[in-house]
């Protein structure tokens, strides 16, 4: 699986969408909590239903040419999918975010630990 993508299924559909930081903000904005707390309460299934749906409308609609999706027809297809497999669908998208690098793992990551980033001119 390609790094900060979520391949999960909803209405039916297995879907393999890109998360680019860009739909992390725009979750954290229209949700008013960001995606560290949100990926643990989807975790802990104490996440609102309407931020459930928030996640699958901002990364449906940020990943589709051809049509825009209303809310209503998100929740059309959340009612289609059921709550499991919805709250299922918003873990592995926010999930996404948080991936190591293809390859890697957080163990093989190295650190700058105690240096600055050297500016470049």
């Amino acid at each position: 699986m390609a790094r900060g993508h979520a391949t999960f299924t909803f209405d039916g559909t297995v879907h393999n969408m890109p998360v680019p930081l860009s739909v992390a903000e725009a979750v954290e904005m229209a949700t008013g909590i960001g995606v560290f707390r949100l990926f643990g309460d989807i975790l802990r299934r104490d996440a609102k239903l309407t931020d459930v749906v928030t996640v699958l409308e901002t990364v449906i609609n940020a990943n589709s040419k051809t049509r825009q999706y209303t809310r209503e027809q998100i929740h059309d297809m959340a009612q289609r999918s059921g709550m499991l497999e919805t709250y299922i669908a918003a873990g592995k998208i926010i999930g996404a975010l948080f991936d190591t690098p293809e390859g890697g793992t957080k163990e093989g990551a190295k650190g700058t630990k105690g240096k600055a980033p050297t500016p470049s001119h």
